[in-house]
């Protein structure tokens, strides 16, 4: 089975822990050269620092 094929599998199997999910992400990020796609994966496994500008969907508000 393809990397991309178990990625989609986790994605809908509420088993799988989205830490585990984000590791396998981030080895496809790195096959793909994508370095967008390993920031975002590497920020949202580590946290997002205030200089990378946290995205909408991880601010809340009251």
């Amino acid at each position: 089975m393809s990397l991309l094929r178990e990625i989609q599998n986790d994605a809908v199997n509420s088993n799988v822990k989205v830490s585990d999910l984000l590791r396998r992400c981030k080895v496809l990020a790195y096959r793909l050269g994508n370095e967008d796609f390993k920031t975002w994966v590497d920020s949202e496994l580590n946290g997002y620092e205030l200089l990378d500008g946290i995205p909408s969907y991880r601010i809340f508000n009251n």
